[in-house]
């Protein structure tokens, strides 16, 4: 993921000004309406055209004052141009009213010099000035509530860094992939983990990251619990930031299982497709039982037509899935712990469960592609 080609500056101004903020606010509406022309236009009709048209009926209406600059460029439209003016990172890559309002409240932000407000300092981050900020006017009736988290804020084309929830990243700098997993049970999908790898014991070890995610296994405990559910399949993708629990991008479903950091796909050829236990990896993972005991459980792989990845299943379109009966999943903790503890997961050739993989030694590095090779 990268900044590197956004800007928000759609009228060629050089800064955030309130030609900009009407532009906004207009396409957003635009956008939601998915677009269409306007009478006496077809769907050839460029997009710019279309905006034009549909703003200039608004403003004969009454509904939108005159923009006072000529529009340049439009809000990008994700996904097809990337996060640039989703800035709450929505996963469907909607232009939501929520992007709206952060980049109406940021534009009287940055006119008014981004100053800190009462109690905050100058080295206080400016996201965290600008969420002040909004809070500040939402308290006074000046904006309703945002309705989302803020991921990142506006772009101009001469800034060199964006502002992110994880502070100043550089603009042309290709943001690296993690290495995500989340876990399926009778038809319901637990939120995503970061994970971590380590290979001390001569194999790689695939963990949740601890710092990241310190509360997991009560996490964990609690969804199972609620959803009256074991972890019976296991997916995982990989992506600069969280995936969304209920959908994925076209991005993370090309990545599962199938990225730098994990990859099952050799000459067009996924593990699950090589027919059962026939130059197949198959994941185990070391966790505890429901009585606090350390076991291990065996996952088997399976492919994208599985039922975990069917249409309108937060999976849907994820190239490989890997699953277990209920009787051989990972359960809720019965125990006085009550927490489900997964201390790591590792993959095995075939049925041996004495092959444990080390990703490093694989040609490419992270692959399963020459595990099997003569």
């Amino acid at each position: 993921m990268s900044f590197c080609e956004c800007h928000d500056d759609y009228v060629s101004s050089g800064t955030f000004d309130i030609a900009n903020a009407r532009v906004y606010t207009a396409f957003q509406v635009f956008h939601e309406g998915g677009k269409q022309p306007m009478p006496g236009q077809d769907s050839a009709t460029p997009i710019m055209d279309r905006f034009l048209a549909f703003y200039a009926d608004g403003q004969a209406s009454g509904a939108y004052p005159a923009i006072g600059a000529n529009v340049v460029t439009l809000p990008a439209s994700p996904p097809e141009e990337g996060i640039c003016s989703n800035y709450d990172e929505d996963a469907n890559g909607n232009l939501s009213l929520s992007d709206a309002r952060i980049y109406t409240a940021f534009q009287v932000f940055h006119e008014g010099g981004r100053q800190p407000m009462p109690g905050q300092s100058s080295s206080t981050s400016i996201m965290d000035r600008f969420l002040a900020f909004y809070a500040d006017g939402q308290a006074s009736g000046a904006y309703p509530a945002i309705g989302a988290d803020v991921k990142h804020l506006p772009i101009l084309s001469t800034d060199t860094e964006v502002i992110t929830s994880d502070g100043l990243v550089p603009k042309c700098v290709e943001v690296e992939d993690k290495l995500w997993v989340s876990f399926t049970g009778n038809d319901h999908y637990s939120e995503w983990y970061e994970m971590e790898t380590d290979e001390l014991e001569g194999f790689t070890k695939f963990k949740i990251s601890a710092t990241a995610h310190p509360e997991v296994g009560t996490e964990l405990q609690t969804w199972a619990s609620d959803k009256t559910t074991n972890l019976q399949g296991i997916l995982m993708t990989a992506s600069p930031s969280k995936p969304s629990a209920s959908t994925l991008t076209e991005d993370q479903r090309a990545k599962t299982f199938n990225s730098n950091l994990l990859k099952f796909n050799c000459d067009g050829t996924y593990n699950a497709d090589h027919g059962v236990n026939t130059n197949q990896v198959n994941l185990r993972v070391k966790a505890f039982n429901n009585q606090n005991v350390s076991s291990i459980k065996k996952y088997g792989s399976e492919g994208s037509t599985h039922g975990y990845l069917a249409s309108g299943k937060p999976w849907e379109g994820s190239n490989m899935v890997y699953r277990t009966t209920t009787f051989s999943s990972i359960v809720r903790d019965d125990s006085d712990k009550n927490s489900i503890d997964i201390e790591y997961m590792y993959f095995i050739k075939q049925t041996n469960e004495n092959a444990k993989i080390k990703f490093s030694d694989a040609t490419p590095s992270n692959s399963t592609c020459d595990l099997f090779a003569e």
